[in-house]
């Protein structure tokens, strides 16, 4: 599989319909999305509520370049980032 940042995650065989409305509850729907809000998968905390999270989480680190992960994990920004659901989101207007 050809690794792009636009992958919705669920064309990926590896998410369950669960994991996918888990991913949703956060407004993630693609790997760079998911990237993103977990730096570059070193926050998976998100996984961690699935069957076999770290299972899938290994299986993905082994989908995503190296190089994109380590730009992910070195990118630096001070404003509020992580994992937030949309409540969350809400909550801050």
């Amino acid at each position: 599989m050809k690794y792009k940042e636009e992958l919705d995650l669920a064309d990926l065989e590896l998410f369950t319909n669960e994991d996918i409305g888990i991913f949703r509850e956060y407004n993630i729907r693609n790997i760079g999305q998911l990237l993103g809000a977990t730096r570059g998968l070193i926050n998976n905390e998100i996984f961690q509520k699935m069957i076999d999270g770290d299972i899938k989480l290994k299986l993905l680190e082994n989908i995503v370049p190296k190089i994109v992960l380590e730009n992910y994990r070195r990118y630096q920004d001070n404003s509020v980032r992580g994992l937030r659901t949309e409540e969350d989101n809400n909550a801050r207007k």
